[in-house]
């Protein structure tokens, strides 16, 4: 059952792109976990909680951090890592975990 959740959140998440090219980017980083199932609807939801309190989350080697000036937040799988706005990252996550919930 959770793996069917994550598909269809996975299909969800690859529709809805985010308009900012920086958000675009720290998403990209988002598909790959959810691709390669490191990471989960579950845990993207406590990211989501985490990060609206400004506190940051992390999972295996992932990491969202929204401790840097300017409003910006790291998403970083590994050694790739990407700065983009906090506001708008949370903005598109808080989207996408809305329209997830109203398909189920």
């Amino acid at each position: 059952m959770e793996e069917k959740k994550n598909l269809r959140f996975e299909e969800i998440a690859r529709e809805l792109k985010p308009i900012d090219p920086d958000v675009s980017a720290a998403w990209r980083i988002v598909l790959i976990g959810l691709d390669t199932e490191m990471l989960t609807v579950r845990e993207l939801k406590e990211v989501y909680e985490c990060l609206k309190e400004n506190v940051g989350r992390g999972f295996d080697e992932f990491d969202f951090d929204p401790h840097f000036p300017d409003g910006e937040i790291r998403v970083s799988l590994l050694d790739e890592e990407v700065f983009c706005s906090k506001e708008l990252f949370i903005e598109h996550l808080g989207k996408v975990l809305h329209s997830y919930n109203e398909s189920s």
